[in-house]
């Protein structure tokens, strides 16, 4: 289901409201939800693996945390993409979405 308006949205300025903004792209062209449902998934995983590699130093040593830090910025760049898709009217790949935070989540458990 596409929740964007029909009004013309420039794909680049969308890409770049959302890698200042995680999901300002998204409220850019007028999906609200999907915005909200990345910004919250980048400040909660953010969190989590701060608190992980604080409070777990031996469970979740240098190299590990590095790892998480890592998908993290690959669901930041994961947005930027769904941010120009979308704008252009475009399908992008949910699953990415959905696959990488519920990673992160998975290896700090």
């Amino acid at each position: 289901m596409n929740t964007t308006s029909s009004r013309p949205h420039n794909p680049l300025l969308a890409a770049v409201l959302s890698l200042l903004i995680p999901g300002a792209g998204q409220l850019y062209i007028g999906n609200r939800s999907r915005a909200i449902a990345i910004f919250v998934t980048i400040l909660a995983c953010g969190g989590l693996i701060y608190w992980a590699q604080d409070n777990f130093r031996v469970a979740v040593g240098g190299s590990t945390a590095i790892a998480l830090w890592i998908l993290l910025a690959c669901f930041a760049i994961w947005n930027i993409f769904d941010a120009y898709r979308h704008a252009r009217g475009q399908r992008s790949n949910n699953l990415i979405g959905l696959l990488l935070p519920t990673l992160i989540i998975y290896i700090i458990a």
